[in-house]
């Protein structure tokens, strides 16, 4: 009886992560019901099951694209259980985590070809950090605007996001190394690391701008529960928070649309912090007023930053005698500065 009962919990569960990964492969950044949680009786079981279910999943390719899939599921449930104030059961997804991202680093070291779909994996591998490194963003994002923390409690989880970071900057050395082997077979075959570099950019351009706008409904989603929750305790007044994430967030459509993807990611975890402070316990009006005019002040100082490099660049073009060098403009730097600027706005 009792091997019957396990025999049918087995099935049962085993049903349940394969159906969850399937959905996963469809939905990218979109929320997902990570199953069986941590702090369920179920969740060793579970594990269990998953690393069944990677066993028998064929091909180095798509034992990485499940080991990235469960990677970015761990991190979810950390952001569930920090939400549902479930410490101890964050804990138990973080240690899954770091698991799972030892098996990606070892994954990262295997031997890389040289064709186009070496190339397309590489930009696949590169964008998935990417996003997971957004999950790890909005995690701490979640810390910090809770109010109902003691100083052990906070410092707890801000270890905690410090030890996800750790992994996920060990398994991007991996991922870095796999991208330097690539190129060194690529330069074999006579493409220059320009034309390697191109090649992989525009391949990450194109999943960065789905991800991107897939980050952006989920942050009107939670724009959406928040004002569920303003209006069920009768909080009016704190909705203009919702209007400036909403205003941040169409500030990020116009980003994503001139490819400033970098600057969007900042506008994005911004407007989910907005978003999202409303179910805190600091929000108040004049804090409000102070993010909006911080807001506005760098943006319109970005614009000016924009249109004084555009024309220095005019003078360049109509002197040709000038120095290239000399006046050259350092957009990455740039853009680094405006960032900083944006993110000491906000917060």
């Amino acid at each position: 009886m009792k091997k019957t009962i396990f025999g049918i919990l087995f099935i049962l569960l085993l049903a349940n992560v394969l159906a969850q990964e399937s959905v996963e492969d469809i939905k990218e950044t979109d929320d997902i019901d990570v199953g069986i949680t941590p702090d369920s009786a179920f969740y060793g079981l579970e594990n269990a099951f998953k690393k069944v279910s990677l066993a028998f999943t064929f091909g180095k390719e798509a034992k990485a694209r499940k080991e990235l899939a469960i990677s970015k599921e761990r991190l979810r449930e950390v952001k569930l259980m920090i939400e549902q104030n479930k410490l101890d059961a964050a804990q138990k997804a973080r240690t899954r985590h770091e698991e799972i991202s030892e098996k990606l680093k070892a994954r990262f070291e295997n031997k890389v070809g040289s064709d186009e779909k070496e190339i397309e994996l590489q930009a696949e591998f590169e964008s998935e950090l990417d996003e997971q490194e957004n999950e790890i963003e909005e995690i701490e994002t979640r810390i910090d605007i809770r109010g109902n923390l003691n100083e052990e409690q906070k410092a707890k989880l801000m270890e905690l996001i410090e030890s996800l970071r750790k992994d996920g900057n060990d398994v991007r050395l991996k991922i870095d190394s796999r991208g330097d082997r690539l190129k060194i077979n690529l330069k074999e075959k006579g493409l220059t690391e320009e034309e390697i570099e191109e090649r992989i950019e525009n391949r990450k351009e194109t999943g960065l701008d789905n991800a991107l706008r897939n980050r952006i409904e989920h942050v009107k989603r939670e724009i959406q529960k928040s004002e569920a929750y303003l209006n069920e305790n009768n909080r009016e007044e704190l909705k203009k928070h919702l209007e400036l994430a909403n205003e941040v967030l169409d500030d990020a459509e116009d980003a994503i649309e001139k490819k400033e993807f970098e600057n969007a990611k900042e506008l994005i975890l911004r407007a989910l912090r907005l978003a999202v402070s409303v179910r805190g316990d600091f929000v108040n009006d004049e804090k409000l007023e102070d993010r909006k005019e911080a807001i506005k002040e760098r943006k319109d100082g970005m614009e000016a930053i924009k249109r004084q490099r555009d024309e220095l660049r005019e003078e360049l073009d109509e002197d040709e005698d000038e120095d290239d060098e000399d006046l050259e403009i350092d957009d990455e730097v740039m853009e680094k500065d405006q960032k900083r600027e944006i993110n000491e706005a906000t917060y």
